[in-house]
């Protein structure tokens, strides 16, 4: 996978980006073997459900990512993973995989006052929340499925999902989000800055609370067209993707500098690894 890389940066990036024309993403699709998906998103069915009924529910989140061209979707609710088994069905009928995944709230004895999050991709089963870092981590890959640190420097709520670099680098992940459109730029830097240490892969996502919200940030994965979302984790896993991202929500100097362009940003170590 290529990218044309700007002459010159948008100031104040630390990320390292790439740059396509509209256009270009267009005819890049048509022309090569990718899928474009959503891997962080949520649904009314998060818990605790009165901080999320207001939420899109999964036919409407389905609806529309069809409707902006996705090719597939991780609904990560918080701690369930009931919206896989509901919609499962009707989005495949509509076009549309879904990867089985949840956004798990866990225990760090280092950390007592607060509740980091673990992007859970692949789990088809039950992974109980609150449990300890490292156990919920072994849960996920008994399942064979793929541990990323969400957002692990979040400003949002208080830093009450702040993970940090000791949980980082100390536990099993098999990657780490360095970008959420939610997050300030200070917070994707420092997990950026992170993830080269540790030569992990990185991941993005929107952290969709909203419907509107959906794709903003995008994974691009490099493998023909297939309804079977083991084949496409597995692209993921051995880091056959890059990220793709419109805007940030999480800082007014962030949303300024990237909401103003028409181009795409295509942030990565292409291949999905550090560098």
């Amino acid at each position: 996978m290529t990218a044309f890389r700007p002459e010159q940066s948008p100031p104040d990036v630390s990320i390292p980006i790439f740059i396509c024309s509209r256009v270009y993403t267009r005819i890049f699709r048509d022309t090569i073997s990718i899928m474009i998906g959503e891997i962080h998103c949520h649904t009314n069915l998060s818990l605790p459900h009165w901080a999320h009924r207001n939420l899109a529910t999964p036919k409407e989140l389905v609806d529309r990512a069809i409707s902006i061209g996705l090719d597939f979707v991780a609904i990560t609710d918080h701690d369930t993973q009931t919206a896989f088994s509901e919609i499962n069905v009707y989005a495949l009928q509509n076009g549309l995989v879904l990867i089985p995944s949840v956004e798990i709230t866990v225990k760090a004895s280092r950390l007592p006052n607060k509740r980091p999050h673990v992007l859970a991709y692949g789990v088809p089963e039950k992974i109980h929340s609150r449990l300890p870092i490292d156990e919920t981590i072994d849960l996920i890959h008994v399942q064979g499925g793929l541990a990323v640190a969400a957002h692990p420097y979040g400003v949002k709520f208080s830093k009450v999902t702040f993970m940090g670099t000791d949980l980082i680098m100390n536990n099993n992940f098999d990657g780490i989000e360095v970008f959420n459109s939610y997050e300030d730029e200070l917070a994707n830097r420092r997990a950026y800055t992170v993830a080269v240490e540790k030569k992990s892969l990185m991941f993005g996502g929107s952290d969709a609370h909203s419907i509107d919200h959906l794709g903003l940030t995008k994974i691009i994965v490099d493998i023909p067209k297939t309804k079977n979302w083991q084949d496409i984790l597995e692209a993921i896993r051995v880091g056959k993707f890059s990220i793709s991202t419109k805007q940030s929500l999480g800082g007014s100097k962030t949303r300024k500098r990237l909401s103003s362009t028409s181009m795409s940003i295509l942030l990565s170590s292409l291949k999905g690894k550090a560098a």
